[in-house]
């Protein structure tokens, strides 16, 4: 029993010599881990090649260099390229009266620019161009010039037209308007009369054609024109007609002119009270302005700062009333 543990005691020396020995080799064969690189510009990084080891995922904060994940918040102010363009013009129409209009298109803003810039049209004053075609981004025209309480829907789809004052910023373009005079376009009035009443006659023709109205009004400043104006009316015929003048003592002409049943006196393409409402249309529709705003029951030839104006009853069928002038300062 003693001989047993002896002979381990003499083999432990050699076991611990060759353990060591073992150890030694395996160190050499087996390197240690390398030292890392510095880290390169993700930027510019290289993909990693099939054998090459995964690399390790970015940090949780870094800035990832792929678009947003589709459930991230809309921004809160849209990039440009999502709101709606305009191209925005200046002029004067007819009345004369200062004008801002937007187009959706391009093309379309450059061909109101062009009639205010050259020879104008029927409604349109030539000449009278004071700011070319600009382009402006918001959801509506009044979003980003006035307001849009100014701002009212043309008859042409996709525009916006405001009267009154040009709403585009900064002075007029130099060279606009060629450096002339605006020579404004004959009105409709000059060559539209009712019977034989036209607008300008003077008083006494008036009362010649008509006799002496039944009730005369006083004399009043009108503070849109800075005339006196006076209220003249034969009610037996249908008729109320608005003659001015510079000075309260006259001389004064007629200014406005409005019909209705039983007046039975015709326009000079033989419009009068009780006519359809597609007789006026076939007769005056060369004359109706497009950008005009045209109200459910009335249909407007040349413009209501200058023009002849029919409304009709409820069911817009029959003319109930006709009236020349200016509905509009």
């Amino acid at each position: 029993m003693l001989r047993r543990p002896r002979r381990l005691l003499q083999l432990a020396p050699t076991c611990a010599a060759a353990l060591v020995l073992l150890a030694a080799a395996c160190t050499a064969s087996s390197p240690g881990p390398a030292a890392q690189p510095a880290p390169k510009d993700s930027t510019h990084s290289t993909p990693a090649s099939e054998d090459s080891s995964p690399s390790a995922p970015p940090p949780r904060d870094s800035p990832s260099a792929t678009s947003a994940p589709k459930d991230s918040p809309p921004l809160a102010n849209p990039p440009a390229a999502e709101q709606v363009r305009w191209w925005c013009t200046c002029y004067s129409r007819v009345g004369p009266t200062p004008t801002t209009a937007c187009r959706q298109a391009e093309a379309d803003c450059e061909g109101l620019e062009r009639k205010a810039r050259g020879g104008g049209s029927r409604s349109i004053v030539a000449r009278s161009l004071t700011h070319a075609c600009r382009e402006i981004g918001a959801e509506h025209p009044g979003d980003v010039l006035g307001t849009r309480e100014q701002w009212r829907p043309s008859e042409r789809p996709g525009a916006w037209v405001s009267f009154g004052a040009c709403l585009l910023p900064g002075p007029p373009d130099a060279g606009a308007d060629d450096g002339g005079e605006p020579e404004e376009p004959p009105s409709i009035l000059t060559r539209e009369r009712l019977g034989e009443l036209e607008i300008g006659l003077a008083a006494d023709e008036v009362t010649r054609l008509l006799g002496a109205p039944v009730r005369r009004g006083r004399a009043e400043m009108s503070e849109a024109t800075g005339s006196y104006v006076q209220q003249w009316s034969w009610p037996d015929r249908g008729l109320e007609l608005t003659l001015d003048a510079a000075d309260k003592r006259g001389p004064y002409a007629l200014a406005a002119i409005r019909a209705v049943a039983p007046c039975a006196l015709r326009t000079a393409r033989g419009i009068g009270i009780g006519d359809l409402y597609k007789t006026v249309e076939a007769a005056y529709l060369a004359d109706r302005d497009p950008e005009e705003e045209q109200d459910a029951l009335s249909f407007v030839a040349g413009s209501v700062y200058s023009g002849v104006i029919f409304t009709f009853d409820a069911q817009r069928e029959k003319v109930t009333e006709i009236f020349f002038g200016a509905a509009a300062e």
